[in-house]
């Protein structure tokens, strides 16, 4: 899977275009909509096994598309890209096919179990860009690409960069200087990466047995490495500097933040699906920026305490969903309840917390019966 196809891909793109009839526009007033084919990915046939498609080689290679994507100027005759690889892998291929995904048929208990590989991450990583990207570039001594940007509405108090490499430069940590407005004042920033040089779920699987129907503990270490590592979460005046893995294929996530930038929004959306006995997935929407964790906190179905909420997740976590399993008890399902989320900031402010959420949700499940 060489860096050539890249290349190969953009040419095509290009080539595509330039062989568009008449019939493929769509005018509507002075606007252009072209209709173009949406699989964007690398490499046809999503079957085929990979193993380079279940680690961070995958995913940095979709935000090095993306950063070509933009480096080409390509916004400006597409709408947008995307990545065919909405599929369900088959047994015994759980990480090596083409999905965002990794599922286990857990025959033993009647339930299907789903693992975010380092590829869906990626993306979650790039939905975190301002709405403005700046001074666009990379470095051909080392492959590393960065897609800094900006919030351009007035009093921009906030920057996202995402950085990545294939690990095809010099097995050296690379240095990374940031040098942000003066007007800003103090900032806070923080640091996340996602490496085959760090823990990742297929690395997790593979490291413990690359098991069929992986066991309770086994699950728990795979979703402890879904998340991408902090690194760093420190204060600055005036320059940052920090160091990128550029011998591994890696994918990096700096934000930075103003005191001034706004505080978290109130989180909406939380939602609940069952898993297994005594597992629930909890997911939500939230469009705030400099998000440092998400809070989610619990409290149990007997209570009637206002005060008997707890934090239910021991880590920081930066994606919109969290995968909550309690066995503590044999006998009792000790996941239903009421649930709440909020997100705080680099600063350390917490926003508003979500409406209560009842699990299970009687009504619902009735209403989808």
């Amino acid at each position: 899977f060489p860096i050539s196809m890249l290349s190969t891909f953009l040419t095509s793109m290009y080539n595509y275009t330039g062989s568009l009839q008449n019939g493929m526009y769509n005018y509507t007033g002075s606007s252009r909509t072209v209709e173009l084919p949406s699989e964007a990915d690398l490499m046809s046939g999503w079957w085929k096994p990979r193993g380079w498609r279940g680690d961070v080689y995958y995913a940095a290679s979709i935000v090095q598309v993306v950063h070509l994507f933009i480096l080409n100027n390509l916004q400006n005759l597409f709408m947008g890209i995307s990545n065919d690889n909405g599929f369900l892998n088959m047994s015994p291929f759980f990480f090596d096919q083409r999905t965002l995904l990794t599922r286990f048929n857990m025959s033993f208990s009647n339930c299907t179990q789903f693992f975010k590989k380092p590829v869906y991450v990626a993306t979650a990583l790039l939905g975190k860009l301002e709405n403005n990207v700046v001074s666009i570039g990379s470095d051909s001594n080392s492959s590393l690409s960065g897609i800094p940007s900006i919030n351009s509405c007035k009093n921009a108090s906030s920057s996202t960069v995402i950085l990545t490499t294939l690990g095809q430069g010099n097995p050296i940590t690379k240095s990374i200087e940031i040098v942000f407005p003066f007007s800003w004042g103090p900032v806070m920033y923080t640091f996340h990466v996602l490496s085959n040089s760090l823990d990742h779920p297929k690395k997790i699987w593979e490291r413990y047995g690359s098991r069929q129907f992986p066991n309770r503990r086994i699950r728990e270490l795979i979703r402890k490495s879904e998340e991408p590592h902090l690194i760093a979460r420190s204060e600055s005046s005036k320059v940052i500097k920090l160091g990128f893995p550029s011998a591994s294929p890696s994918v990096g996530l700096i934000q930075i933040c103003t005191r001034q930038v706004d505080n978290p929004q109130t989180v909406s959306d939380l939602n609940a699906l069952n898993i297994s006995y005594n597992e629930v997935l909890l997911f939500w929407r939230d469009d705030s920026r400099c998000v440092s964790t998400y809070e989610v906190e619990f409290c149990p179905q007997e209570s009637n305490d206002i005060n008997c909420f707890r934090r239910i997740n021991k880590a920081n976590i930066i994606l919109c969903s969290f995968h909550h399993a309690d066995y503590s008890g044999p006998n009792e399902e000790n996941i239903r309840g009421t649930y709440r989320v909020r997100a705080v900031n680099i600063w350390g402010t917490a926003g508003p917390y979500s409406s209560n959420y009842r699990y299970p949700d009687i009504e619902r499940d009735t209403r989808i019966k």
